[in-house]
Formats: C-alpha cells, sequence, structure tokens
C-alpha cells in the first residue's frame, strides 16, 4: 500500500488514497499525510485522514510537529483535526493556540469552531488574546498596504485609523 500511495501514476495513487481510508495502520496514515503537500492529492488524503478518524489522531499530531514540516500540511493537518471532531481532536487543536505561526492559529481557531470548541473560563482570554493578535497583525498590513498605495511612509497615525475602522 506504501508503494502505491506514492506512485507517478495519478489514478493509481488516487485509487490508493481512497483505499486508505478502510485499511490503514501508521505507516500508511503518515504516507496519507505526505499526500496532503501535494495539489492534485491533497483533498483526497484530506477526506481519508477524516474517515480514518481518531485512529489517525496522533499520527496527525506528529506529523505536525515533524521537523521541518511543511506549512500547507501543518494547515491541512489542523483543518482534519476540526473535522475529525471529538474529545481529543479538540486536545490536539487547544496545544496549537500558541503556535508561533499566525496563520497557523489562525486555522485553528476555525477548526475548533467546526469541532464545536466549547471555551473554560481559563480558555477564553487565551482565545481572544490570538484573535487580537490577529487583528493587530491585520491592521498592520491593512495600514502598510493603504501606505504603499498612495506612496507614504507607513505612521503610527494612519495604523490607529485602520485599526479603528476594524473594530467597528
Amino acid at each position: 500500500m506504501i508503494e502505491l500511495l506514492n506512485d507517478a501514476d495519478p489514478k493509481v495513487r488516487k485509487t490508493a488514497l481512497a483505499t486508505s481510508a478502510k485499511k490503514f495502520n501508521g505507516e500508511v496514515i503518515n504516507a496519507v499525510i505526505d499526500n496532503l503537500n501535494l495539489p492534485q492529492y491533497s483533498n483526497l488524503a484530506m477526506n481519508s485522514l477524516v474517515l480514518m478518524g481518531n485512529a489517525a489522531l496522533n499520527y496527525l499530531d506528529s506529523g505536525f510537529y515533524r521537523s521541518g514540516q511543511n506549512t500547507q500540511i501543518m494547515l491541512r493537518i489542523v483543518q482534519v483535526l476540526g473535522h475529525i471532531g471529538g474529545t481529543r481532536a479538540k486536545e490536539l487543536l487547544w496545544n496549537k493556540i500558541d503556535y508561533p505561526d499566525k496563520v497557523i492559529v489562525s486555522q485553528v481557531l476555525l477548526s475548533m469552531g467546526e469541532c464545536g470548541f466549547k471555551a473554560g473560563i481559563a480558555q477564553v482570554t487565551r482565545i481572544k488574546y490570538a484573535i487580537e493578535t490577529d487583528i493587530a497583525d491585520l491592521t498592520g498590513t491593512l495600514a502598510l498596504s493603504a501606505n504603499l498605495e498612495k506612496g507614504r511612509k507607513p505612521n503610527k497615525q494612519n495604523s490607529l485609523f485602520v485599526k479603528r475602522s476594524i473594530m467597528i
């Protein structure tokens, strides 16, 4: 099965990905995770991982933290966790809320919503901080973009204007 999941023939690989959801082990799950980075196979790989369900969770978490892991695969893994749902998936998503890449954190927040995550009192503050940080990053980007379009240097006044506009 591993060879088929890496086959050069797209038909063979797609069939192997579809079959992997029914017949899998740890090695097969890891091979499916590796297919998340390939545009022509990523959706099928995601579907297979979702169908594998809870059995894939620990492998997905390990794949997320794999040394040198591609950001696109990390995003897809977070999406899969949100689709699988359940207590363990919610725990794995929560553990990624402080990840340094803000794009990943944004997807974590979306996936937490998708799987019905209900924040406890202690978690609300952390989620609020993550959302505010996302807004601050977007504000800075919008202010910079607005200044560049007008041919001006970025300044604090323009940044505050954009931030207030977003908060309304």
